[in-house]
């Protein structure tokens, strides 16, 4: 299921990365309610966070999802870094 050496705080960090990521996919919601609606309180906390799991910051990576529409392989590529770390 998850790998076995992450602590819960990375698991849960992490299954809050893939649901901002399957949120920024869409272009109804901006990246402060999207980040807010992950448990983020505070938006330079989630700025910092989304750069730490991607490489890349919440709204270039929201540019090239919405780019990617037909394709996954950028998707799949941010979930593979977000879990690999």
């Amino acid at each position: 299921m998850y790998p076995k050496n992450l602590c819960p705080s990375k698991i849960l960090e992490n299954l809050r990365m893939e649901f901002v990521l399957a949120q920024l996919k869409g272009d109804y919601i901006s990246i402060n309610r999207i980040s807010s609606k992950a448990g983020y309180s505070n938006i330079r906390t989630f700025r910092r966070a989304f750069k730490r799991c991607t490489g890349v910051s919440a709204y270039e990576c929201k540019t090239q999802l919405q780019n990617d529409d037909k394709n996954q392989t950028r998707y799949k590529s941010y979930l593979e870094k977000i879990w690999e770390r």
